[in-house]
C-alpha cells in the first residue's frame, strides 16, 4: 500500500520512518536496514528517492533520521543488525498512522504502566535546564523554539505542530505519574512553540 503525496510529503522522514518500522514489524518481518530502505521507498516513495533518479530509493535519507530516532529512544537497533520500536516509539508510530489515513488525533486517556525508557525521557524532561528554569520563573521562564524542538523529540526543520503532538504524547505519559509541575510546564512549552 502507497499513501497519498499531498499527506506524506508534509511529513518528516524521521516519522515516515518510524511508521515503515510498525508496518514491517506487522508484516511478521525482520526490519533490517534493507527491509526498512524497501518499505519506505515502497510506501512514499516521493520521500525516499533519488532526485535524479526517481525509480530508485536513496539509502542515504534515511541514515541522519535513523540516528535522530535511536537519541530520542523510539528505536534501538542500527544498520547492521535490525530495527525495533520502543513502547514509546510505537504510540508515535501509531499517531503517525492515523494522520497519514487522515484521521484526527482524538486524544483518549489511556491508562499504561510507564516502560523504563518512558521513565527515562520524562526524568530527562524534569533534569533539563528548560524544567528547571520553569520551576523558578514560571511563564517568565526563557524558553525559545529551538530549545523547546530539542526537548520534545524534534529537530530544527520539525514542524510545530508535530511537536505540539509529541508534547501531548508525553503530558498522556506524565498524567500517570501525577507530577503536576511537569503537566504545566507541558501546557507551557505548547504555548511557547506557537508564541
Amino acid at each position: 500500500m502507497t499513501y497519498q503525496d499531498k499527506v506524506y510529503t508534509q511529513i518528516t522522514s524521521d516519522q515516515l520512518i518510524l511508521f515503515a518500522i510498525l508496518s514491517i514489524k506487522r508484516s511478521g518481518d525482520e526490519c533490517t536496514f534493507e527491509r526498512l530502505i524497501k518499505e519506505c521507498f515502497t510506501l512514499f516513495p516521493k520521500s525516499f528517492n533519488f532526485h535524479r533518479y526517481p525509480q530508485w530509493p536513496d539509502s542515504i535519507k534515511l541514515d541522519r533520521p535513523l540516528r535522530d530516532l535511536r537519541n530520542r529512544n523510539l528505536i534501538i537497533g542500527n544498520n547492521t543488525t535490525r530495527f525495533e520500536l520502543t513502547r514509546l516509539g510505537e504510540r508515535f508510530a501509531l499517531e503517525i498512522e492515523k494522520k497519514l489515513s487522515g484521521a484526527s488525533f482524538i486524544n483518549k486517556k489511556i491508562k499504561t504502566d510507564l516502560g523504563r525508557k518512558e521513565k527515562r525521557l520524562l526524568e530527562m524532561i524534569k533534569d533539563s535546564k528548560e524544567f528547571k528554569e520553569y520551576l523558578v520563573n514560571g511563564d517568565k521562564a526563557d524558553a525559545n523554539s529551538a530549545d523547546i524542538k530539542r526537548l520534545f523529540l524534534g529537530t530544527m526543520e520539525t514542524p510545530n505542530i508535530v511537536i505540539s503532538k509529541n508534547i501531548q504524547s508525553l503530558k498522556s505519559l506524565a498524567e500517570d505519574t501525577e507530577d503536576k509541575n511537569l503537566l504545566i510546564f507541558f501546557d507551557f512549552c505548547i504555548k511557547k512553540l506557537h508564541d
